[in-house]
This record gives structure tokens, C-alpha cells and sequence, in this order.
């Protein structure tokens, strides 16, 4: 795919506000396992777009307020570094290919053809003196089990196909807001639109309909299909029996069976979660959920909600006398480990006390499904 095969197009504003299908964003997961499909917004989801924002507002040469967590602080640190390196290299490119392009909105073009309708907006781009393109996309959590560069690779073709920039390589940047690592890769331009093609080719297969049985993969943990598909059940199936005494026989394992012993353990908690959930709504019903022949019976029992439900004000009340560190070992997070740790720090008992009400109260109780040792302990 060459610069002058490249049909220039400049997006229309408010068009393409939400995510394309097939955008960018979901290339990596469909390259990986073309039955993927995202979840619903979550309370995760919508903390990842709170740290964009801050992301953003940084790159951009905003004043913001003290970080309120460490991945904030993290993303502070991120952001004012790429901004530098922007800033910094005062090469002799024209006046166009010196702009920062944060969250603009870009469109793919077909290869070899006119610009597609698949839209995308890369987190931050922009050229250096030495015509190098550098794309950079923020990840609110690492995971080694996913490869985020089909997503960059579209990102850089969106690009070029949108702006003036005609790089002689791209260098793709991810970095992490809870570890505050970058990783770098750099590919020479030739390279990254014959991948460009590789990948526009299967997700357009994708896209008609074309799509290959699911497979276990990385993003499984967050596919709207996990607790009903097949590929990490059949995992499941064929390392279960072995689950049980895994921990104790961890090093015998090579590390194909450690890899599938990790999805299991995923998908155990994923499944243990939807099965209490569904038995509490029957007990709650009023349904016996009880095996008599074994003694084993269950019931609702309301518990008192953990201490700290919000850990970003619990931060910015600690962090003057707590470190960094000291914080984020509390984050399971206890009143006892924070007392102790508080203790610790030098602080008064009566002192501690104030300050355990203004981290935040306990929360609303919580109806939970416990196990009855006998019959007669059940509610």
C-alpha cells in the first residue's frame, strides 16, 4: 500500500461518535477469535474512560488535579512523557506533520482502493524529525495474553489515510495504567501496510459472516459469549481433573497445561459467580437449595459491606501519610490491614478512627450465599 495509492478523506465531524463494529478497537480480539463480541458498559469499561480523559487532558497541556490513585498518577506520568517527546523534537518537518493528533477521528482505507466506512479514534499519533510515526494507545490493565498490534497496525493506516504524514516507519507504543510499562515495537512503513492488508482482508471475511469456531483466547474474560461458549469449557474439560491438587503440583506441569490451568481457574470463578448468583435468587425465592443426603444445605445471609467501597477517595485521604506502596497492600481491602498500617505510619489511635469514617463508611449489606452445616442452621 503505497502513499499515493491512499485516497486522502478528512472525517466529518460527529460522525462516527461511538465505536464502528469492526473498528480498530475490536481487531486484536476478532484476529484472536472471530466469534468475539464485547461485553456490555461496566463499571470497568466506564473506569477506563475516565482514565482516557485524564490521558487525554494531559497530552493535550491541561492542568489537572492531583492523581487520585496510582494508576491515575501512572497515566499522568504516561501522558507527560509522550507529550515531551512531541514537543521536545524540533525537527524540520512541515507545519502539518508537527501536529499531536489525540483522539481524532480517523478512517481505514481498503487497500489497494477508496477509504472504507470502519472508523477509529487512536488514543494519541505524531511524526518525529525522523519521519517516524508514533502511535500510542493506553491500556487500563496489562495482560500478556493479548496482542494489541492488529489494533495499532489500523490505527496507523487510519492515520496516514486521514492526515499528511507519510512515515518511512511506525513505532506502536502501548502503554499500562496499573504497572506505568510501556511496551515499544517498531516495523519500517513497507512492512506495517502489507500487515495492514493481511488483517483488513480477514476481518472484512469476519464481517460477512465468515467466522471460524471460537477458540480460547486472551479476551475471553471479557467476551459477551464466556459463561455459554464452548472453547474454554472444552479446556475446562480436558485439565479439570487436575485442578484440585494443581497448586501443590505446579512445577511438574510444562507450560501448555500451566497455561490451560490458568483458564480454568478463570473460568471457574466466572461460572462459581453466575452459579451463586442464580442459587441466592432461588433462596431468596424461597427454593430449598440443600442435598440432605450429604448435610449440606444453603441459605441467603445478609453481610455487612467491606469498609472502603470507593478507593480513589480512600487514596486522597491517606496519601500524605501513607506511601504509594503502603496504600496499594491495602487494597483487598480490610479495616484491620489499614489500621495496622495507619498504626504503623505513627498515627493515634482516636486519630485513626476519624480517619477510617472519612476513607468512607461501610457499605449498604449485601445478601450473600453461604453454606449450612446442618439443617437446622438454615434460614
Amino acid at each position: 500500500m503505497n502513499k499515493s495509492e491512499k485516497n486522502k478523506a478528512t472525517a466529518p465531524d460527529g460522525k462516527g461518535a461511538g465505536h464502528h463494529p469492526y473498528g480498530p478497537s475490536r481487531w486484536s480480539a476478532l484476529l484472536d477469535c472471530s466469534q468475539y463480541e464485547g461485553r456490555a458498559s461496566s463499571a470497568d469499561e466506564e473506569r477506563g474512560t475516565a482514565l482516557h480523559k485524564l490521558f487525554a487532558r494531559v497530552l493535550v497541556g491541561e492542568e489537572v488535579e492531583d492523581p487520585g490513585d496510582l494508576f491515575e498518577a501512572n497515566v499522568v506520568k504516561l501522558a507527560t512523557k509522550y507529550r515531551s517527546m512531541h514537543l521536545e523534537d524540533k525537527g524540520d518537518l512541515a507545519k502539518g506533520e508537527r501536529v499531536l493528533l489525540v483522539e481524532v477521528l480517523v478512517w481505514l482505507d481498503v487497500p489497494m482502493g477508496q477509504v472504507s466506512d470502519i472508523y477509529g479514534r487512536p488514543d494519541c499519533a505524531f511524526m518525529d524529525r525522523n519521519h517516524i510515526l508514533h502511535v500510542i494507545d493506553l491500556k487500563s490493565a496489562e495482560n500478556p495474553e493479548r496482542d494489541y498490534l492488529p489494533q495499532l497496525i489500523a490505527y496507523a493506516s487510519g492515520i496516514v489515510t486521514s492526515t499528511d504524514f507519510d512515515p518511512v516507519a511506525v513505532c506502536f507504543h502501548v502503554a499500562y495504567a496499573d504497572s506505568g510499562r510501556e511496551v515499544t515495537v517498531q516495523m519500517p512503513a513497507d512492512e506495517v501496510w502489507s500487515r495492514y492488508e493481511e488483517f483488513y482482508e480477514r476481518i472484512q471475511d469476519i464481517a460477512s459472516g465468515n467466522r471460524t469456531p471460537p477458540r480460547q483466547c486472551g479476551w475471553c474474560s471479557i467476551c459477551e459469549h464466556f459463561e455459554s461458549c464452548p472453547a474454554p469449557r472444552a479446556v475446562a474439560e480436558t485439565v479439570s481433573a487436575t485442578l484440585a491438587n494443581a497448586p501443590e503440583r505446579w512445577s511438574e506441569f510444562n507450560s501448555a497445561r500451566k497455561a490451560q490451568l490458568c483458564v480454568l481457574a478463570e473460568a471457574v470463578c466466572r461460572w462459581g459467580s453466575a452459579i451463586k448468583e442464580r442459587a441466592a435468587a432461588d433462596a431468596k425465592a424461597g427454593e430449598a437449595i440443600e442435598d440432605p443426603a450429604n448435610g449440606i444445605y444453603y441459605a441467603v445471609q445478609e453481610r455487612q459491606g467491606r469498609l472502603l467501597q470507593e478507593t480513589d477517595a480512600a487514596w486522597r485521604a491517606v496519601r500524605n501519610l501513607l506511601s504509594p506502596e503502603a496504600y496499594k497492600a491495602c487494597l483487598d481491602v480490610s479495616a484491620s490491614r489499614l489500621t495496622a498500617a495507619l498504626k504503623d505510619a505513627g498515627m493515634a489511635a482516636k486519630d485513626i478512627r476519624a480517619l477510617l469514617e472519612e476513607c468512607g463508611t461501610r457499605g449498604p449489606s449485601t445478601l450473600v450465599f453461604v453454606r449450612k452445616a446442618t439443617q437446622a442452621g438454615a434460614a
